[in-house]
């Protein structure tokens, strides 16, 4: 269950048109909308960069 500030931003982020995930691993898409730690964490580190990679860093830490 996402933390409602999340749940919030997600509602606003499926409104709007588009198909672009977050992360390209779609388990790492997953959690990025599914745990506000990750999702901060994720967008914390997203500064016009390999953005697909940075949004599955947190996955790839929940996994080791």
């Amino acid at each position: 269950m996402p933390h409602p500030a999340l749940s919030t931003m997600l509602t606003t982020w499926d409104a709007e048109p588009h198909d672009a995930p977050f992360a390209g691993d779609p388990a790492a898409d997953r959690l990025v909308r599914s745990d506000l730690s990750a999702f901060l964490m994720a967008a914390a580190l997203d500064r016009v960069g390999q953005s697909f990679k940075l949004w599955a860093i947190p996955h790839l830490l929940r996994e080791k």
